[in-house]
């Protein structure tokens, strides 16, 4: 007999096995065996079971011993095959993801179950959708969307309370932080106590073992984590849950680099359940599918108006300031207020934009329809598909010369407070601060790693030092992402009753209007049709390539993997694109696939083929960012 074995934590797929049925037993798939590899032992899965092989017997290897029957479900299997297909990686990376390091080097025979666990008793709460109540029954799947936020606290101990009657309830949570930390495991805990088991990187080894172990031996566990949480073998789910599901912190940079939301939806369909999302501003993608009917929307946003609350400070009449004498007044006030301030800004925009002080116009690529970039020598480019120009010497809307070109930095900022006699903390990915030490009549200038740190509590005013800087980012998400921004700190100024300065060349930007009536509907609508027009996500799918090597090499492999993939009439090719500067005699190039959305990667891609280049290439499945 001779077994299909897939070895975690190896650039590699099956391989081939035979075993002795009268010695090991019958083997099935999901069973975890120790192999010889290279001269020593390790562990693997089985995957297929077959009575003949394309090899003879004495060139394939033995199987050692059977270490665990029926380590991973049938559903983790064909995720498994589904993923490796999907992101172009190879079946041994995504089982490195399920199976974490301990075992690979301890070997046990079997598990420990360290304490029993009663049935859960649940909560009191409003009735979920007659659909979604249905599925959970059945085990049917379906995503649901939940879009109201304020039908979270209530609904979600409701549905994981009849989802643990069928099995385990998996929740992902994007960043471990002090928000979704504090606000969701607090109603979680208070529910269901013993029954909530965290499985994330903040955990001990000890700590992550005994989770690990007991989600994957016993049913009825309501596990909690961030993206990993989405490979663990859990026993029979039941229901996945995706909160804030239009996260960045879903997406995964290092290999294999999947997107949790996404995986958990394929996990889902292969193990039969449903899937809940909770999102007030839920990503173009899941927008989409609820527009086709692949997805289900439960509730529409019931969002009031924050008009009283939020000022946009038209910066067209503040040239050559950075802070407007309006966002100092309101400043020093809440400073001699004793509360607290935040000052935000976005250090990542050190790119040179282009955009016109006088009307606000910001130079966009004709084809892609993203911010074009101003390079040193005087011509603007597109990050995306290596469009070129000269760059204008006059806006193209009012002919206007007055350009700003570059973004403006923290470390500005926070001087130029000083020099108005208010002092400020600096928190930035680079400076690791110690939040809790923060709050209180604290002033905080920081970039995105402040959002998720800052609690409401004596918040008095929020500021957008310059929120052009979020509109004119060279990336096809840059509209979707600076609106899921403003709406953050807008219900963050709600909860807190602060007040919301946003300083802009911009000042009518539809976007702007939208956050402060709070019309989520509208916006989402308006940039489908942005993205529709352009053949951008989700009407399209899209795959990064990334080629280095010598400059010798790569030219010619370059042309080699353009011609290939240009020879494929469903596939779109832009670029290549020279990224950065070369290092150690290394050259960097990129290129930008635009397939249908409905052709899974790997038919387009053949992963053996792009193992076989003399360059080394780095394959990203729908990127997140383009910069």
């Amino acid at each position: 007999m001779f077994a299909d074995v897939v070895i975690p934590k190896t650039p590699l797929d099956e391989l081939t096995y035979y075993f002795n049925p009268e010695e090991l037993g019958g083997l099935n798939p999901g069973d975890l065996v120790e192999v010889p590899l290279r001269k020593r032992r390790v562990i693997g899965v089985v995957f297929g079971v077959s009575e003949e092989c394309k090899f003879a017997t004495d060139q394939t290897l033995p199987i050692a011993r059977l270490i665990y029957p029926g380590f991973l479900s049938t559903d983790l299997l064909a995720l498994t095959r589904w993923a490796g297909d999907y992101y172009l990686t190879h079946r041994g990376n995504i089982l490195g993801l399920i199976i974490p390091g301990w075992i690979r080097k301890r070997f046990k025979a079997g598990w420990e179950i360290f304490r029993s666990f009663t049935a859960c008793d649940g909560i009191a709460g409003p009735e979920l959708p007659a659909s979604l109540g249905a599925a959970l029954g059945a085990g049917k799947f379906g995503v649901w969307v939940f879009t109201d936020g304020a039908n979270f606290e209530s609904s979600l101990p409701t549905l994981i309370k009849q989802a643990l009657t069928q099995g385990s309830v998996v929740i992902l949570i994007p960043e471990w932080s002090f928000d979704y930390r504090l606000a969701t495991l607090k109603l979680l805990r208070e529910n269901f106590g013993d029954l909530l088991v965290e499985y994330h990187h903040r955990l001990t080894a000890k700590q992550q073992r005994e989770a690990y172990q007991r989600v994957a031996t016993v049913s009825n566990q309501l596990v909690v984590g961030v993206r990993s949480v989405v490979w663990v073998p859990v026993k029979k789910i039941a229901s996945m849950v995706v909160i804030n599901e239009h996260s960045l912190f879903y997406k995964e940079e290092r290999i294999p680099r999947y997107n949790a939301r996404d995986v958990a939806v394929a996990r889902a369909k292969f193990a039969g359940c449903p899937v809940v999302c909770y999102d007030a501003t839920p990503s173009l993608e899941t927008w989409f599918n609820i527009k086709s009917g692949r997805y289900t929307v439960v509730d529409r946003p019931r969002v009031p108006s924050v008009r009283d609350r939020v000022f946009v400070v038209d910066m067209r009449r503040h040239r050559g300031e950075v802070l407007s004498p309006r966002f100092i007044q309101s400043l020093h006030q809440v400073v001699e207020k004793k509360k607290g301030a935040l000052c935000y800004i976005n250090r990542k925009g050190l790119s040179r934009w282009v955009m016109c002080q006088d009307c606000g116009t910001v130079l966009k690529c004709p084809g892609c329809l993203v911010p074009l970039l101003l390079t040193g020598d005087g011509r603007v480019s597109c990050n995306i598909c290596g469009y070129q120009d000269v760059a204008p010497d006059r806006c193209c809307r009012c002919q206007g010369a007055n350009f700003q070109y570059r973004a403006i930095g923290v470390e500005l900022v926070q001087r130029l407070l000083k020099q108005q006699g208010i002092f400020s903390t600096l928190v930035t990915a680079d400076l690791p601060v110690n939040f809790e030490c923060l709050f209180g009549d604290a002033v905080l200038v920081g970039t995105r790693r402040v959002l998720s740190a800052v609690r409401s509590g004596n918040l008095g005013l929020i500021g957008l030092i310059n929120f052009d800087s979020e509109l004119t980012r060279p990336d096809f998400r840059t509209r979707e992402r600076a609106f899921q921004l403003l709406f953050q700190l807008r219900e963050l100024a709600r909860s807190a009753q602060a007040r919301m300065i946003i300083q802009t060349y911009r000042p009518d930007d539809p976007v702007l209007e939208w956050m402060i009536r709070g019309d989520v509907v509208s916006f989402l609508n308006s940039e489908l049709s942005s993205r529709k027009e352009a053949g951008f996500p989700p009407y399209k799918r899209l795959i990064a390539m990334t080629v280095a090597g010598e400059e010798a090499v790569l030219g010619a492999e370059l042309e080699k993997i353009t011609a290939r993939l240009c020879g494929i009439p469903c596939v779109d090719v832009l670029g290549p694109l020279k990224l950065g500067r070369q290092q150690q005699k290394v050259h960097q190039c990129r290129l930008i696939l635009k397939i249908p959305r409905n052709v899974i990667p790997a038919r387009v891609i053949d992963r053996k083929w792009v193992d076989g280049l003399r360059v080394m290439v780095k394959i990203d499945v729908d990127p997140q960012e383009i910069l």
